[in-house]
C-alpha cells in the first residue's frame, strides 16, 4: 500500500494502481511474513478497504 506506483501495487485504500476497479483486501497487503497468527492483522486493512470501497460505491 502506498502512493508511489514504483514501490507499491495499491494505494492506501487498497485500489490497484494499474487495474481499474481492482481492490486488494487480503494478506497480500502485509509486506512481510508474520511470526504469529496474523488473523487480526489481516482483518484490519481488509476492514479499511471494505469501508472505503463502500463509501465510494454509495456516494
Amino acid at each position: 500500500m502506498g502512493s508511489d506506483r514504483a514501490r507499491s501495487a495499491v494505494d492506501a485504500n487498497g485500489r490497484s494502481h494499474d487495474v481499474a476497479g481492482l481492490y486488494v483486501g487480503d494478506a497480500s497487503l502485509i509486506p512481510a511474513s508474520l511470526p504469529v497468527n496474523p488473523s487480526l492483522t489481516i482483518m484490519a486493512p481488509a476492514a479499511r478497504v471494505a469501508d472505503r470501497l463502500g463509501k465510494e460505491l454509495t456516494g
